[in-house]
């Protein structure tokens, strides 16, 4: 009965294809007749010509949150995710959740690889809409994306330029560590240095190599950053110690969605028990340096167990950061469980458990290394003296960012606590915040995942957006 049950599920998920995303973002089945598994193969040329042809279409930088992908803002299809509505410029979201995700429009897409400072091959993706007739024709030098998994991002993608149309360049941003981003110039994956890194890394160098990036190919003078979870805490880190540099100047807007900067306040069980039982150290100490990465079985695996028991899927996602089961669509919980976790470091999940274990002052710190800057066979290691120069690890000072501001919060978010929210909002500089909307009933998902998010969060993100570019 149960090889029955298999089978009939099996088939289901075949005929079901079409109405979710396949196993990465530019796979949409119901896109238009250019291909949007397109990988772009040509460079800063076409975009010198472009911007010279047309004129500059407003970037939008996304920036996913904890063990999460680029493939997070997407997965509600077009209509209702964030990238679409901003690629096609604010296009009215469908009203009816019931209606088959084909029946929507998809921006064309695009797949690109930069390097950061530390050589990490980091993967993005672009959108733009095709909603004009100079995004007609499909640019030279585009090749097709394969469907395998993990996805590849090969070593020439660079992004083929389209002469400039309605809506915004959506830029989709992947750290190092997860699913897409497991590349590095000449460490493994096997080597420990690979994964020698925190959302420190990710602020200091992988996020300004992406801006620098985007900035070069669109001919944009400056560019809107929206984040969440994870993401706000990456762009308020990098504001913060790159304040008044000439790439945080280029920064328009910071909007945060669900900002984390301090979790003393924390409610989340599983991060919990890894702060208090110090399991990050256990995992050191035994040889582990990946933490939760996306496995192509377990994530089938955890996709059929939803299908069969929704329930499973709920006690998983209200366990790690909460679950609104009115405003999440139960349909789409197989897809959700299958893209995520999309993985991280032992030592990033570390510096999280450091900041749960902090006292509950408004202080947001750079990794502990600790004092010791010798193992115990007596060889170096690294250690805060060595990495800072100094016993404490340096704090990031929130009061000294001098870009505008917008935040959404919800007041039911068990990874972004009020309480801790209240003590951002004392450090952050009020003069900066253009906008703070609360939403009592909001969990941490809602922002990227929840049903009714494009009508109440993303028609006011657009809103804020098209009046700081004056359209």
């Amino acid at each position: 009965h149960g090889k029955t049950q298999f089978q009939q599920l099996q088939r289901q998920q075949q005929q079901r294809r079409w109405q979710a995303p396949a196993r990465h973002l530019l796979s949409w089945p119901w896109s238009s007749k250019q291909s949007s598994r397109l990988q772009a193969g040509s460079g800063g040329k076409g975009a010198e010509a472009g911007a010279a042809g047309a004129a500059v279409r407003p970037v939008v930088h996304l920036q996913h949150g904890l063990l999460g992908s680029a493939t997070d803002w997407v997965l509600n299809g077009p209509g209702f995710s964030l990238p679409f509505l901003l690629a096609d410029a604010g296009e009215a979201p469908l009203t009816n959740t019931a209606v088959p995700l084909w029946r929507s429009r998809a921006p064309d897409s695009a797949v690109l690889q930069v390097t950061s400072a530390s050589d990490f091959n980091l993967c993005k993706f672009m959108l733009q809409s095709h909603n004009c007739p100079a995004c007609a024709g499909k640019p030279a030098g585009y090749t097709v994306l394969t469907e395998a998994h993990p996805p590849k991002c090969t070593q020439k993608c660079t992004r083929a330029t389209h002469a400039a149309c309605a809506g915004y360049d959506v830029w989709l941003g992947n750290v190092r560590g997860n699913i897409f981003s497991r590349n590095h110039t000449t460490l493994g994956l096997l080597d420990p240095r690979f994964w020698a890194f925190s959302w420190d890394e990710m602020a200091a160098r992988d996020l300004p190599a992406m801006l620098t990036q985007e900035l070069l190919l669109s001919g944009a003078g400056e560019v809107a950053y929206v984040g969440h979870s994870q993401g706000t805490t990456l762009g308020l880190a990098f504001l913060a110690s790159q304040a008044g540099s000439a790439l945080a100047e280029r920064i328009k807007v910071a909007i945060l969605l669900a900002p984390v900067t301090f979790v003393t306040h924390v409610d989340s069980v599983p991060l919990l028990a890894l702060a208090q039982l110090n399991t990050d150290q256990v995992f050191t100490l035994l040889g582990f340096h990946e933490f939760m990465p996306s496995v192509e079985v377990l994530s089938k695996l955890e996709g059929q167990l939803c299908m069969l028991q929704p329930a499973l899927c709920v006690n998983i996602l209200a366990a790690i950061c909460g679950y609104n089961p009115s405003n999440l669509d139960p349909r789409r919980l197989p897809t959700y469980v299958n893209y995520t976790p999309s993985g991280t470091s032992v030592q990033n999940m570390a510096h999280w458990s450091q900041a749960i274990r902090q006292p509950g002052e408004a202080v947001m710190r750079h990794y502990d290394y600790g004092t010791s800057c010798r193992t115990v066979l007596d060889t170096p290691w690294p250690c805060n003296q060595a990495v800072y120069g100094q016993l404490v690890p340096p704090m990031y000072n929130l009061s000294a960012i001098n870009n505008q501001l917008v935040l959404f919060t919800g007041g039911k978010d068990r990874l972004a606590d009020p309480r801790d929210l209240e003590l951002m909002l004392r450090v952050l500089p009020s003069r900066h915040i253009l906008l703070h909307q609360h939403f009592p009933d909001y969990e941490h998902l809602d922002f990227i995942w929840g049903i009714n998010a494009a009508q109440r969060v993303y028609a006011r993100l657009l809103g804020v957006l098209g009046a700081l570019h004056g359209s």
